[in-house]
């Protein structure tokens, strides 16, 4: 019988006995089958395989094996001491606590519950390549549809696919890694790039991890000693791209760190008794999946990162982690649809440049009613104008729409993950400019349908201002016209929504010209009138549209009569079709009276009178904005619904919000997220430069329960003075009124680096020709950051080591920089500026490193010491110790600073960084949206608050070097920022100044002089030239504050030339032959040099110069004589030197100052003829007391 089965099996397995290898005889010799199989009596396991030709029913192995397959008889060679475990001592690994499982274990991979040796091997080597060779290990695996793999990673891959719960996410997900482009396929001949790492048998390293790296992996063979990473680092000894190597990561904050984290995925539980296992955060595998982490179908997460991002550091740096930095709740998702709440501030035109757009955003960290962060302001380039918001382009997200009353242009913001909201200029067809702005589905049909249209309303500058109304729509970055209509004379207003029932927004548009309002509907594609004009009372203005008269059908047209004496008839309400349902008184205070805006807004929700809709009436009220009215206070009345919808009631409540507030516009929405309308009152306040002044601010007014209206709302202040109204001329042009905006326009949020926000493009070694992105990595290097601070700065802190970032190299001024890659920054600002500048701008951000650059002629000192800083030491307040820097020391003009010392998490419970802070531009103090009269802002963190606003320690000993001692209040810091109430941000630039000394604007016309200066602005009367001369205690000299050379053949110098003894001076030409120009100063030169502010007459004029002339030339010093309006010659003439001296004049008469503004007029003069080689040089020019 033994024979017999024998020669049954020797078909089966007649090619394998032609070939010498294991199990495989050379013979037919029943002899060696005998070694493993019995004819009579044999085992059998009690299952079967049925792809393969082994262990079935009726293996007759020669080994009792019920249960546990073929392991037994094959452990009979391949055991422990037995004949063949010198070469393969297979029962010894599958010992291990960390294994591959073997009957009688059941387990969850392949294709069968099971697994026994000839699951892997092909013991018959039965099977062969196209070559006819035997497969290396005589390996074969199936897998679930019964394809056969023998070698490679697809081998492994057959029993292991992507699992949800295990760390290994699929074959495709590890070919697209470095493990497994790089690693080398083991000498076995296999090409299992996974045998680098693993043993396939089985080892007491989880997860089966090998005793030893053996070449090619490595030069030599190395000992593995745990799953840890000293494994890792046996491939990765030294310094690689981010890696810095093993010593130094042993010190960073990672590497050193003894917490412990849960070790991820199915096998702690399997291969570990306790069914878990921990690991210190600091070890590779935490961060790092070595076989890959699918990103997408076609992607695999870059360096082996376990999770995609801020994903991965997040796991560990939030609320529970192990790590002490909670960085995960500064997160802002994307699937955020709070409501933004938007100020657009108008400011005058005299100050009309510090017009720009404020974005406050809903604190997401704090349960509703949530509080605001922000704002985050958004400069504008250009005059800043009416504002609305829609979904303009139908993505889904509401764009906000800003007009520019100066030019064609409509400035539109759209959300941007990662500037947050971005700007696109686009030019209005027709070349109008757009007096108002209105947004909403106004047209039907054609490609836009559905798709919010945008209004304009273009008025003539000149009388009798003859107004137009156009409706937009924006596609592909252009707007295209698609009606339009003459709306009438001095248009004041526009407003929109559905008054006639076709489910379209129709046009409410008010003349004040005109005392009209027109209604406007589509009606074919074109936009006309419904009728009408319709007449309404005096200067209407500020309509609203809305369900206020529950016994009128649909929405109501709400006009604002803001001609009408205070408290006679100042809102009229209309229906649809322009009929008049009745007047209201308003209430109002003393002096500001006048409506000027409404809003229909149910904010009262448990207040809903029989018959009405339950909304509310609110009106706002100023005082004339074409006068300097007295003192006043504005206010906003609000008007219920009358029971029965018969109308309003008679008498409305009415809320004060401040004395000169001027309340000018109004709006309505959900701001903090309890689910229930908020109204917005917009503040326009008043500017003037003698008298009155209030900034502007926004105030929201809230309910606790739904009766009655909280009595203080919550203000928000605009950056200062110079963003409020003056007196305006006329009463539609107007600077006065913000433009208020509530609506949701899309992932906004609070001021941050969105890390992940946008693209997902971060690699290591990226340049600037990688897509704008910001990720964790980006700044911090996982294995070198440490916790430690830094002095001096800016030497680069622990937070930021090994951090790539870049060489900044200028050249000159400005932009004049070169910029090179650097590996591991030495100095904070090598990483801030390798996005903030022209390195990776990209126009969404602004070229810091031009405005820091240390050849400009001012900058903020965060490369290195400012050479020009003059402000004495007693004007710096005491640094923060303890932040980025380990100095607790004083600010001086020498200091260094970091980026991180004014951009930073405002909150100090919260992790330290600019990762995001509830105030605009990441910074740590106020700037914007704060007052100069705060001791809280930003400025006065290195600036002494009482120094630059109160002036109490702003002495000519401490001075501030803005003085100007011949004025009743000499400290002009304080004048303008306290008395002025002008923010910091009129007069400097906060990070650098290209061509201007001390970090001024440059729309000042700012001069600099050793003893003063000089600037010429429209917060001047005039734009008039004003000038300021600085003295010390011992001084006693006066400085000119103007001068003009009437008659030269040509100079060069100015006036800062001659305010001090320098290096510079004024060069003046003379004419040669005689002169006739002007007719009435018959001269070759002139030089008049204008004094303001002496206290009383200047005992003298002194002169430092020369007159390069000759013999016979003769040169006059002369005063303006006020009361005869005639020139005065002084003494003697100026005499004719080789070299330059002091000279003195007297002044005795009188009648040289004006006792008005005590201004004295000096000048020196040639009588012609003159001499073409002839000079005049003034290098000073001072009055004596």
């Amino acid at each position: 019988m033994a024979l017999l089965a024998c020669a049954c099996l020797a078909p089966a397995t007649a090619v394998a006995l032609e070939t010498t290898a294991p199990h495989v005889p050379t013979r037919v010799d029943t002899d060696v089958c005998a070694m493993c199989h019995r004819g009579h009596g044999g085992a059998s396991d009690g299952w079967s395989e049925n792809t393969a030709f082994e262990t079935t029913y009726v293996a007759l192995l020669v080994v009792p094996s019920v249960g546990v397959g073929d392991t037994a008889v094959c452990y009979a060679c391949h055991g422990v001491g037995q004949l063949g475990s010198d070469a393969a001592d297979v029962e010894s690994a599958f010992s291990s606590t960390s294994r591959h499982s073997i009957a009688p274990s059941a387990t969850a991979y392949g294709a069968r519950p099971m697994h026994e040796c000839s699951t892997c091997h092909d013991s018959h080597g039965s099977q062969r390549d196209a070559s006819g060779a035997l497969h290396p290990a005589l390996l074969r695996a199936y897998d679930a549809s019964g394809s056969a793999y023998y070698g490679d990673e697809a081998y492994c891959a057959a029993c292991h696919p992507d699992r949800p719960l295990d760390i290994w996410d699929g074959l495709d997900a590890f070919k697209r890694t470095a493990h497994h482009s790089r690693l080398p396929s083991p000498t076995t001949g296999t090409g299992i790039v996974c045998s680098n790492c693993h043993d396939p048998h089985g080892s007491d390293r989880a997860p089966s991890i090998v005793a030893s790296i053996c070449p090619p992996a490595v030069v030599a063979t190395q000992s593995v000693t745990a799953n840890d990473r000293t494994f890792c680092t046996l491939c990765h000894p030294a310094q690689e791209y981010t890696f810095s190597g093993p010593a130094t990561y042993a010190t960073a904050a990672h590497g050193s760190s003894t917490a412990t984290i849960a070790v991820a995925g199915e096998y702690p539980a399997r291969d570990y008794a306790s069914g878990v296992a921990t690991r210190a955060v600091g070890e590779c595998q935490v961060c790092h999946a070595p076989m890959g982490r699918t990103r997408d179908s076609t992607r695999t997460i870059p360096k082996l990162g376990d999770k995609y991002g801020r994903q991965l550091c997040d796991r560990c740096h939030d609320g529970d982690g192990p790590a002490r930095t909670d960085v995960a709740t500064l997160a802002f998702p994307a699937s955020r649809t709070d409501t933004e709440l938007v100020a657009v501030w108008r400011p005058s035109v005299e100050t009309s440049i510090y017009g720009d757009i404020a974005v406050y955003t809903r604190d997401v960290t704090v349960s509703v009613p949530a509080t605001l962060d922000g704002p985050r302001v958004l400069p504008s380039a250009n005059r800043t104008g009416d504002a609305s918001a829609g979904d303009i382009d139908r993505d889904g997200i509401a764009e906000l729409v800003i007009g520019d009353p100066s030019r064609a242009y409509l400035d539109i913001r759209s959300a941007d993950p990662v500037g947050g909201l971005v700007t696109t200029s686009v030019a209005i067809p027709g070349g109008v400019a757009a007096q108002y702005v209105e947004v909403g589905d106004f047209i039907s049909g054609g490609a836009g349908a559905g798709q919010a249209e945008i209004a304009i309303v273009a008025r003539a500058a000149t009388e009798p201002h003859a107004s137009t109304l156009y409706v937009l729509r924006y596609s592909a970055g252009a707007l295209t016209s698609l009606a339009s209509a003459a709306v009438g004379d001095d248009v004041s207003g526009i407003a929109s929504g559905d008054v006639t029932g076709t489910a379209l927004a129709d046009l409410v548009v008010t003349a004040a010209a005109d005392d009209q309002f027109r209604v406007l509907t589509e009606s074919g594609g074109a936009l006309g009138p419904v009728g009408g004009p319709y007449s309404t009372l005096s200067k209407p203005r500020g309509a609203s549209v809305g369900d206020v008269w529950g016994a009128s059908a649909g929405r109501e047209i709400v006009i604002c009569n803001a001609g009408q004496p205070a408290g006679v008839n100042n809102v009229s309400v209309f229906d649809g079709a322009g009929v008049k349902l009745g007047d209201l008184n308003t209430l109002g205070n003393a002096g500001a009276g006048i409506a000027y805006d409404s809003a229909v807004t149910d904010v009262l929700y448990n207040v809903t009178p029989l018959g009405t809709s339950g909304a509310e009436l609110l009106v706002a009220l100023r005082s004339d904005p074409t006068t300097d009215a007295v003192s006043a206070t504005a206010s906003v009345d609000l008007f219920r619904q009358a029971v029965g919808g018969i109308g309003l009631d008679a008498v409305p409540g009415k809320y004060d919000t401040g004395l000169h507030y001027e309340s000018s516009a109004l709006a309505a929405g959900d701001v903090d997220g309890d689910g229930r309308s908020e109204f917005v009152v917009g503040n326009s306040g008043k500017w003037l430069r003698f008298g009155d002044r209030q900034a502007p601010s926004l105030q929201v007014f809230d309910t606790s329960d739904g009766l009655t209206l909280s009595a203080t709302p919550r203000t928000l202040w605009s950056t200062g003075i110079e963003q409020a109204s003056g007196i305006e001329t006329t009463w539609t042009v107007l600077g006065a009124s913000p433009a208020v905006v509530v609506a949701d326009l899309g992932p906004v949020g609070l001021a941050r680096h969105p890390a992940d926000a946008g693209p997902a493009q971060h690699v290591s070694t990226e340049t600037a020709t990688i897509p704008r992105h910001v990720t964790c990595a980006d700044c911090h290097n996982p294995h070198e950051t440490t916790a430690t601070v830094q002095s001096p700065s800016p030497a680069v802190y622990g937070a930021l080591k090994g951090a790539w970032g870049v060489f900044v190299t200028p050249s000159g001024p400005g932009t004049a920089i070169t910029y090179s890659q650097k590996t591991a920054v030495a100095r904070e600002f090598e990483v801030c500026l390798k996005c903030h500048s022209a390195n990776m701008t990209r126009g969404r951000t602004r070229d810091i490193a031009s405005e820091v650059n240390t050849r400009n002629a001012s900058y903020l000192a965060v490369g290195a010491a400012s050479t020009v800083a003059s402000a004495p030491s007693g004007t710096f307040a005491t640094r923060t110790a303890g932040t980025f820097t380990s100095t607790g020391a004083a600010w001086t003009k020498d200091s260094t600073m970091y980026c991180a010392d004014c951009h930073r998490n405002a909150n100090t419970d919260q992790a330290k960084g600019p990762h995001a802070s509830d105030n605009g531009s990441l910074l740590r103090a106020p700037f914007w949206g704060t007052l100069t009269s705060s001791s809280d802002a930003l400025c006065y963190l290195c600036h002494k608050y009482t120094v630059y606003y109160t002036g109490v320690e702003d002495t000519l000993t401490t001075a501030s070097l803005f003085q100007h001692p011949p004025r009743t209040e000499q400290r002009m810091h304080k004048l303008h920022a306290n008395d002025g109430g002008f923010s910091c941000r009129v007069c400097h630039v906060t990070h650098g100044s290209p061509t201007l000394l001390h970090l001024h604007n440059t729309d000042h016309s700012y001069e600099h002089a050793d003893l003063g200066g000089a600037c010429t602005t429209q917060c001047h009367i005039g734009g008039a030239r004003r000038a300021y001369v600085r003295t010390s205690v011992t001084a006693t000299i006066t400085q000119p504050t103007s001068f003009t050379v009437p008659v030269s053949a040509g100079y060069t110098g100015t006036w800062s030339a001659i305010v001090s003894r320098d290096a510079t001076s004024l060069v003046v030409g003379e004419i040669g032959g005689a002169s006739a120009v002007p007719p009435d100063l018959p001269a070759v030169f002139a030089i008049e040099i204008g004094f303001t502010g002496t206290p009383s007459l200047p005992s003298g004029v002194e002169f430092r110069g020369r007159y390069a002339g000759s013999p016979g030339h003769t040169v006059y010093v002369q005063a303006f004589d006020y009361s005869s309006g005639t020139w005065s010659t002084l003494g003697s003439p100026w005499p004719s030197t080789a070299v330059p001296g002091v000279y003195t004049w007297a002044l005795t008469n009188p009648s040289f100052r004006r006792a008005a503004d005590g201004e004295v007029r000096i000048r020196v003069i040639h009588p012609q003829p003159g001499d073409p080689t002839h000079s005049m040089d003034i290098d000073s020019v001072w009055l004596y007391p």
